[in-house]
């Protein structure tokens, strides 16, 4: 049984500490990138995205049962206006 409570309090230890070291990605110090339409990165992306999807599938309509879309927004913008589409 003191096994048992020794492994119950070093979990809850654990836990303590990993919720004292919680570092999240998205707050005030890590801001939402903004004018992604503008960045030369993000267009490069995107261009790499496209050309390597047109060169994985055929062009030849063999796959016309299947269909996707891929789309990305930015948090700033609205939804009339997305970063990239791909249909």
């Amino acid at each position: 049984m003191a096994m048992l409570e020794s492994l119950l309090g070093y979990m809850l230890l654990g836990t303590a500490l990993a919720i004292d070291n919680y570092c999240p990605f998205y707050g005030p110090q890590y801001p939402p990138p903004t004018h992604l339409h503008q960045n030369s990165i993000f267009n490069a992306a995107t261009n790499n995205i496209t050309s390597t999807l047109n060169a994985a599938l055929p062009s030849d309509g063999t796959i016309n049962t299947t269909s996707f879309a891929i789309q990305i927004f930015s948090t700033e913008g609205s939804a009339e206006n997305p970063l990239f589409t791909y249909y």
